[in-house]
C-alpha cells in the first residue's frame, strides 16, 4: 500500500484544497474521457458535514490510509428517521456551482460503514450517502462515465424551513 500512495502523489495534478470541506484535497489521477481517478487526502480530523448527495456516476473507492466512515442514507417513515427536503441538483461547470431545483420532501435515516486502509466500497449514482474522513486519510476515488447530468441533495427541514447546508463558502475549493 506504502508503494501504491508513493506513486498516485507523483501522477496525481489538478489539485482542489479544501474541498467542500476543512483540510480535504482532491488531486486527479489521469485523464477524463471514460470517467477518471481522484485521490482524496484528509490532513485533519473532519471537523465539517457533507451534505447527503448522490452523484452522477457509480464509483469504487480504495481506502489507502486511515479510515472512511461512509454514511448511507435511505428513505424511511416519520418514526424512523429525520425531515430532509429533496432538491436536484444540475453541474454548472465549476466546481461548487450548481442550479437547484426542488424535488419535494421525505424522512431519511443512515447506517454507518467504516472502512479502513485496504478496504473497498462501490456505490451506484442514485444512492444518496455523506462521508467523514479520519485524520490522515487517503482514499482513491474510481469514478465512472456519467450516467445521468443531474444528482441530488438532502438538506435538514427544522419548523417548515429547509436548512440549507450545501453552499459554496470563500474558503472552498481552492486551485493548489
Amino acid at each position: 500500500m506504502e508503494q501504491i500512495v508513493k506513486i498516485l502523489s507523483e501522477m496525481k495534478n489538478s489539485s482542489i484544497s479544501n474541498y467542500a470541506i476543512a483540510g480535504l484535497t482532491s488531486s486527479l489521477v489521469g485523464g477524463e474521457s471514460n470517467g477518471c481517478v481522484r485521490l482524496f487526502e484528509q490532513e485533519r480530523c473532519q471537523q465539517d458535514f457533507i451534505t447527503p448527495h448522490s452523484h452522477r456516476f457509480d464509483f469504487t473507492c480504495l481506502v489507502l490510509a486511515g479510515e472512511v466512515t461512509n454514511r448511507c442514507w435511505s428513505e424511511t417513515c416519520e418514526v424512523m428517521g429525520d425531515f430532509f427536503e429533496e432538491t436536484i441538483i444540475t453541474y454548472c461547470g465549476n466546481i461548487g456551482e450548481h442550479h437547484r431545483e426542488l424535488a419535494g420532501r421525505n424522512y431519511y435515516e443512515y447506517h454507518d460503514h467504516t472502512y479502513q486502509a485496504g478496504e473497498c466500497y462501490s456505490m451506484s449514482h442514485d444512492q444518496i450517502h455523506s462521508i467523514i474522513f479520519g485524520k490522515e486519510s487517503k482514499v482513491l476515488f474510481f469514478e465512472g462515465p456519467t450516467i445521468k447530468q443531474t444528482s441530488m441533495i438532502i438538506e435538514p427541514v427544522v419548523n417548515g424551513d429547509v436548512i440549507q447546508t450545501c453552499t459554496k463558502e470563500p474558503w472552498m475549493f481552492l486551485k493548489e
